[in-house]
This record gives structure tokens, sequence and C-alpha cells, in this order.
């Protein structure tokens, strides 16, 4: 394992297990309240091309230090992918076991379920395995996809949610291999209290809901049941709803202008109210930008933005859990970068943005060092930073990346800014107490020059940054989302604080 810098940096670190010989993968984590994160995923050898692979829990500390267990007792080939905190304070964790022939990186579905409880010193307290027999006759004879998500429910029971696929040759209007959804309902032990297989006939609402697949899982904010953020609805990104009993209510396929589909997969963990969610994800089509929307859970599409589309690559949403929320001006969306997917030159990247979709800062990482390195989670740092628990795809280095950073990370600052005098900047900011809008008079900073405005409360926590351009006399900073209180802004160029000074909120 190696434990490295970041661009020398002493808030950034790199665990890189490229350094063993058998290869691994870091799935999807959580915080575990107290600055750590536990991590889930799997361990193999060979490359990755092997039958023969196994869980592994880990407990990542702020600094980079861990400590894991790689369950290597009858869980061979288990592809672990989600994680919650029971309200015991134990894990959950569940997957589907594969079969192994295409080994660690791209397992086959197979019919069986596993589930792991385990504590915060990672010891296994309890393990369920669900075969195919206890699946319904006839249900259907293909297989399970990997990819599967957990929800803690308010009741304290685990809902898990994934993908399975059946033949049906009757389908002639829709593909033949149906991917639909199916529900699993454990209590603490991991015991499975519901169990249900979708399969709708033709005469049913939700038969148009094929080519499945759940990218987050979360309580319905309007009704007793559950929302699902993933694929589905015509085969396209949708919001789909079912009920207590996991019983199909309805689904929408988020769109431009009421025809074209928005996302291509999209994930969410900020809700602006009752029915409006901020999502994050990729369009589809062949260049594939990074899209924030605000979403009306009835049905429609209040405002869209497009965040990232460079002109010499092509972007796309990471899979899995890709959006992590620090507060209403800290989130971060995970993402990988290419040239060209068939020659897999791709890279991790990570944006920054608040709740009003403005773009706060954005970054991709060089193929010299990540080299095809998939981004498959993003999590929230409990210094308001961020930590991206990834997989490299590359021959030589068929191993889990977690990868942290500081805010300030996401927000750069052009090495090329003039220095200026401090003397020479005369700020004022008013209206001074604010309830709203504060301005800044930056009239003395020099035309086209790129700086960056920093709110701090007085706890020495970042509440706002963003870049500014020394145009114009004023910069007006919308300050009503701040709690009550007095703040430091400052302004900074590459090499140091130009100026600074303090107001109240009211």
């Amino acid at each position: 394992m190696l434990l490295c810098p970041l661009l020398g940096s002493a808030q950034q670190w790199v665990i890189d297990f490229s350094d063993r010989p058998e290869c691994s993968s870091l799935v999807n984590g959580m915080s575990n309240g107290e600055g750590n994160v536990i991590v889930v995923g799997a361990y193999g050898a060979n490359g990755g091309y092997t039958n023969h692979f196994t869980p592994m829990l880990m407990k990542l500390s702020p600094d980079g230090s861990h400590a894991e267990n790689v369950m290597d007792n009858g869980f061979d080939r288990l592809r672990l992918n989600s994680v919650v905190r029971l309200n015991n304070g134990n894990y959950l964790t569940a997957g589907v076991f594969t079969d192994g022939t295409a080994g660690l990186m791209n397992p086959q579905p197979y019919k069986k379920v596993g589930v792991i409880v385990f504590n915060d010193s990672l010891d296994v307290i309890g393990t369920r395995v669900y075969e195919s027999e206890m699946i319904p006759d006839g249900v259907f004879n293909s297989g399970m996809d990997v990819k599967s998500q957990l929800l803690l429910d308010d009741d304290g029971t685990v809902v898990l949610c994934g993908t399975y696929s059946y033949i049906d040759s009757t389908s002639y209007s829709l593909p033949a291999n149906m991917h639909r959804p199916y529900f699993y309902r454990f209590n603490e032990s991991g015991d499975t209290l519901a169990c249900r297989y979708l399969r709708p006939k033709k005469s049913e609402p939700d038969f148009n809901v094929f080519s499945f697949e759940c990218y987050q899982i979360v309580r319905d904010p309007q009704a007793d049941g559950y929302m699902i953020m993933g694929r589905g609805l015509n085969g396209n990104s949708s919001l789909l709803f079912y009920d207590e009993n996991f019983n199909y209510v309805r689904s929408f396929c988020p769109t431009y202008n009421g025809l074209k589909p928005l996302y291509y997969g999209f994930n969410s963990d900020f809700w602006l109210s009752d029915d409006r969610v901020l999502t994050f994800g990729h369009t589809p089509g062949e260049n594939l930008e990074l899209l924030l929307a605000d979403i009306d859970i009835g049905g429609s599409v209040n405002k869209y933005v497009n965040i990232y589309h460079p002109s010499d690559t092509s972007s796309i949403a990471a899979q899995g859990h890709c959006m992590a929320v620090v507060n209403d001006t800290t989130i971060y969306g995970g993402f990988y970068s290419y040239h060209a997917f068939k020659d897999l030159d791709i890279w991790p990247g990570v944006c920054l943005f608040d709740k009003n979709m403005e773009l706060l800062g954005i970054r991709y990482f060089p193929l010299e060092g990540y080299y095809e390195c998939f981004v498959n989670a993003i999590l929230p740092a409990a210094d308001g930073g961020c930590l991206l628990l990834c997989t490299s795809y590359h021959e030589q280095t068929r191993s889990g990346l977690a990868i942290k950073l500081s805010r300030e990370d996401l927000n750069p600052i052009p090495c090329g800014v003039k220095e200026i005098p401090q003397e020479k900047l005369h700020a004022v900011a008013f209206p001074n107490p604010t309830r709203g809008e504060l301005n800044i008079d930056i009239s003395d900073l020099p035309d086209n020059t790129e700086n960056r405005v920093s709110i701090t409360d007085m706890q020495g926590m970042v509440r706002m940054s963003r870049i500014i351009r020394g145009n114009g006399n004023l910069l007006t900073i919308d300050a009503s989302s701040l709690e009550a209180g007095t703040y430091v802004y400052s302004v900074f160029n590459s090499e140091k604080e130009l100026l600074k000074g303090k107001f109240v909120k009211e």
C-alpha cells in the first residue's frame, strides 16, 4: 500500500494498492459519523482475471491510515456494492455473487444474493446467502446484475434494490433480455422480511419500465414508498416510484422541453424542498456533458445547466454514488473523462458546485498519474473536502485508489495572476450589516485578472468561495443563505491575500 501526498498539499493524500500482487476495487462507502469512512469493495488475484475474489471491508481514517478485513471464508465472488449504518451502530452491506468467468473487474452475474453485517471494528457479526431457490420459479433464466443499492428505511430495516434479467421471446416490441427491478427488505441481522421480483405483463402500467438500473434509492418525501433514480421508463434515465410493498406507482423521464431525455445517468443527495431535487449526471449522445438540473418530482424540470464540456475531451458522470454534499455551498460531483473510450485513455475528475447550480471549481487528473482510472463513488469528508473511491483498470495496476481532496483544491487560482500591492487596494463591503446581498468594491483590481473571493465564518470554515475577475467596480455576493453572525471576506491571487474585511449578516 502506498500513501502518497498529492501536489504537495498537506490536506491531500492517495491510498494506492498498485504495489500489491493482488488486484482490488474500492466500490462504495459512507461516513461513520466520527471522521472515519467505511468502505466496501473486493480483493482478488492475477490482475483481475480470476475465478477467485473476495469481499473487502475497510475503515479509512482522516489521515489516510486504514484497517481492512478481507473475507476469504465461503464468500468467493461476492461483489459488494453499497453499505448502510444500522440504528444499532453496526453496518450492513450486500451484493450479488458472480460466476467469476471474467474476474473481478468485469464479473458475470449469478443468481445469488449475499448479505454481511459487521461492526465498526470490521468484525463480521453475521452473514446470509439467498440462493436462486428462494426466488420464485420461472421468474428468470438469465441472471442478476452486479449493481445494487441499499437504503436504511425509517423503521430501521434495510431495503435492497437491484436488477435481474430474463429472456422473454414474447416481447417483440421491447428488447428480449428484459432488465427488471428486484427488492429485498432485511432486518438488522440480514434476515429477509420481504422479497419481490417484478415481471409486469403487457397490460400492466410498468411494462414499459425496462433496461432497469438503480443508481440510488431514497424515501419518497411525498408518499409512503420509495423513489429510485436510475433507468427504466422506455429504457431512459428516470425517476421511478414504488409503494411500501414494492408495487409500481409511477415514473417519468426528465427531458429537454418534453422531448429529448435530459440524462443518460444521474444521481442526487440534495433536496431543494420536499418536491424538488438537485440532480447531477451526464447527458446522452456522442458528446457527453456534465449536467445539473432542478427537477420537480411531480414530473417536470424547473432548470438545468451544462457545467462541463471541454473541447478536447468527452466527460461522463461517475458510476454509482456520484454526488457528495457537505452543505448548501459545498457539493461535489465525481466523473471520469476520456479522449477515446475504446483505448481506455481515462482519468478521474471532480467538480464543485452549490445549491444554486453555480460551478465553483472543477479538476481532472492527468493520464500519467491515474491512467485508466474510473470513479466508483465520491464521499464527503469531515473537513469539508471529499474522498474519491476509484479502480484502476490499467493492465499493470488493476488496483483500488482512494484520493482525498480539500475544498480549496477544487477552486484553483491561475498561477499567472499579477501580484497587486495590498496597500493600493481599498475594499469596502456594504451594506454592512446585510440581510442578503453584499457588495465588495473591487475598483482597484486590474481588469481581466482572475482572483478568488472567500467568505469564512468565525470558526474558520469556508462558507463560500468563487473565482472573480477585476471587471467593473463591484462584486455582488448573495449572502442570504448564511446564518446570522459575523464573517470574514478575503480576496486572493495565486501569491497572497490582497484584501480582507469583516461583515455582519443579520
